[in-house]
């Protein structure tokens, strides 16, 4: 299980969100399965992040955010309508620290679990 959490982590999640989103919107269609597979993954990586600490846990991820940055950078238009608001690689860090929080929040519910439901039980 704790060889399994760093390949997780070190999937350019970030970048294959928006790289679908970019490339289904100029076709005309928005992708309604992006939000479950993200969600999906940020589960994933919680329960597989259930026996790490914290900090190893940023160090792996920070290397996700490289391999994202790096992709997008060869792989990802930089279309300023798109990513109006902050710019391609902000957008990305932005979603990569939504996609960080939510395996914390995950984390967090599995270890409760662990600790106060299942000993009662």
């Amino acid at each position: 299980m704790k060889r399994t959490y760093p390949f997780l982590a070190l999937f350019p999640a970030p970048f294959f969100y928006f790289y679908a989103e970019y490339w289904s919107i100029g076709w005309g269609v928005y992708p309604i399965y992006l939000v479950p597979v993200a969600l999906l993954y940020a589960a994933l990586c919680a329960y597989f992040a259930r026996d790490q600490k914290v900090w190893q846990m940023v160090v792996w991820h920070f290397g996700g955010l490289g391999l994202t940055l790096l992709c997008a950078r060869f792989l990802l238009p930089d279309d300023p309508k798109y990513f109006e608001p902050i710019g391609r690689s902000l957008m990305l860090i932005y979603t990569w620290l939504l996609f960080f929080i939510m395996e914390l929040f995950g984390k967090h519910i599995i270890q409760y679990y662990k600790q106060n439901i299942q000993r009662k039980s």
